[in-house]
Formats: C-alpha cells, structure tokens, sequence
C-alpha cells in the first residue's frame, strides 16, 4: 500500500513538473512569435498573440498606424529571468534589442542610406491562458 502511494505522489510530482516546463516553452514561442511578427509588419498577425484590448495588442495598433514604411525595424527577445507560471498566469522579464534600419535611402530623421541603430531595452511580459493558449496582455 505504501508503495502505491509512493508511485502515486511520484507521477503526480512528475506530471506537475513537465507541465510546467511545458509552458515555458508555449510562453516563450508566443513572446518570440509577437515580437516577429511586429518585425515582419504583420500586425494582425501580433495581435493574434494577445489578449483584446491588452497593452500588447494595443502597441500592435499603435505600430501599425505610426510605423515609417522607410524605416525597417527588428525586435529581437531575450528571456532574462522566469519570473512565475501559475494558475494560468505568468510573468517574465525580458531584453529587448530593437535595431532600426534605413531602407529606403534618407528619411525625415536625416539617416543616410543603410544606417542603422540598435538599442538594448529590459522589458516585462505578462500572459494569461485563455482557452488553453498562452496570451500576452
């Protein structure tokens, strides 16, 4: 009897475990995927990754009505630490390079043709489940 309690606990232990490294991979592919598609301009596409009416979702927005069609831009995350997964929420802080590139020839800024800037941001990223899939707010 005591074994079988034993191996109870034990796959318990085990399934907790696996779902949770389960998740931090669904989590990062979702930040890794927003964060290409707002590289690739395909807004709707990053919104399809959040939560209606979340501050990403609305950044997807904010992007696609402001960005300048001369100007390439490139987000690239970086996990930096596991903030916590549970109970269908999570939190996890980030680097975020962004690298801006002139592809058009000079722009309104005054850049000339091919030049560049990149620049290193921390950032924080919030999700939630719905309905089985990890969500950015």
């Amino acid at each position: 009897m005591k074994k079988i309690i034993l191996l109870s606990v034990l796959i318990i232990f085990l399934v907790l475990i696996l779902t949770g490294c389960g998740d931090k991979e669904k989590i990062s592919k979702v930040i890794d995927d927003y964060w290409l598609a707002l590289s690739n301009r395909q807004y709707e596409l990053a919104q399809t990754y959040c939560i209606e009416g979340g501050s990403r979702y609305k950044y997807a927005e904010k992007l696609r009505k402001e960005q300048d069609p001369m100007i390439e831009t490139t987000f690239t995350p970086c996990i930096t630490k596991w903030g916590w997964v549970k109970r269908g929420d999570a939190f996890v802080s980030t680097e975020m390079v962004i690298t801006a590139t002139d592809i058009l020839g000079v722009t309104k800024t005054g850049w000339e043709r091919g030049m560049s800037t990149t620049e290193t941001t921390p950032s924080v990223e919030f999700l939630s489940k719905v309905n089985g899939a990890w969500k950015l707010k």
